[in-house]
């Protein structure tokens, strides 16, 4: 997995799973798409169709929280996925920032208040990260 932070959004499988569908990778799904999921049926078809690894299905459930999307009909499977990746928080370079944004999103999921303003830039895409990493050598 190729990671550039630790929000859901921050990773090749989370993008992957989000291009997949068609989105636009610079954040606004098209309407069509959109219009599509907003299906219980077509919602369960798209998060059957990307498998059961957590950093797909929680980045792209984040997204589509991000776009207003319901997502109650597959909490069951979201859900797993992020007891999963609870288990996986060592992997990350800061656990501490991982274990916040998966708190936050459970926060989301269910519908809670949330910082979005850390939301927001735990999940800078990663051509904004490397150039914020460009910018600090040059300083």
């Amino acid at each position: 997995m190729g990671a550039w932070g630790h929000g859901l959004q921050s990773n090749d499988s989370a993008w992957d799973a989000i291009g997949h569908w068609g989105f636009d990778v610079h954040g606004i799904p098209p309407a069509a798409t959109l219009a599509k999921m907003r299906t219980p049926k077509k919602l369960k078809v798209y998060f059957d169709k990307i498998g059961t690894y957590p950093n797909s299905i929680l980045g792209l459930a984040d997204y589509l929280l991000d776009a207003g999307v319901n997502l109650a009909p597959v909490h069951r499977k979201i859900n797993r996925a992020l007891k999963q990746a609870r288990t996986e928080i060592s992997e990350y370079r800061n656990p501490v920032e991982r274990r916040a944004a998966l708190d936050r999103f459970a926060n989301r999921l269910a519908g809670e208040p949330f910082d979005k303003t850390a939301h927001t830039n735990e999940n800078k895409g990663l051509m904004t990260k490397i150039a914020e990493i460009l910018d600090i050598e040059r300083n």
